[in-house]
């Protein structure tokens, strides 16, 4: 449902702005300083950078991107420091007790030498997954330009009905 709206509200700016151009005689509108420009290309440049469908595809493409960079992490070594310390006190049955402070440390170092190539399918499999998001941002892109142009063209269709029934 929204997509449907979204679509919907995109379309309807861009019929919008259009229509700015069909009733007018020049092709850049001024606002308060700076004109600005109601050509198909800027127009249709505007959706592609403003649509919400394209920022969520776009972020999609970045989580995917992530996730290949955290699958290669795999092949680093990795380096695990763990610290222990504390008062302790020991209680014995037999002999005096004991209060002593108490420290325990350990650094560990790992380093895959090989699983068979179970990282090398991991990374294959998230490169994969990046050119899926990629080739989806892509056809919604073609999507968005296809609708623009369309309702241009229905725009610049309309217009010239309109003219044409005024001449008559």
């Amino acid at each position: 449902m929204y997509k449907i709206i979204s679509t919907f509200v995109s379309v309807f700016f861009l019929i919008f702005c259009l229509s700015v151009i069909a009733f007018g005689d020049d092709i850049s509108l001024k606002t308060n300083s700076a004109p600005v420009d109601l050509s198909l290309p800027s127009l249709l440049e505007n959706v592609l950078q403003t649509h919400e469908d394209i920022k969520k595809f776009e972020s999609q493409v970045e989580k995917a991107r992530a996730q290949h960079q955290k699958t290669r992490a795999q092949y680093y070594p990795t380096l695990d420091l763990r610290a222990d310390g504390g008062r302790e006190r020991v209680d014995r049955e037999f002999g005096s007790d004991t209060v002593m402070n108490r420290y325990d440390t350990s650094l560990r170092a790992n380093q895959l030498i090989t699983d068979f190539g179970k990282t090398r399918n991991m990374i294959d499999r998230s490169m994969i997954l990046i050119e899926q998001a990629e080739a989806r941002l892509a056809s919604k892109r073609q999507q968005i330009v296809r609708e623009g142009i369309l309702a241009y063209i229905n725009l610049v269709k309309a217009r010239d009905r309109l003219a044409s029934a005024r001449k008559s």
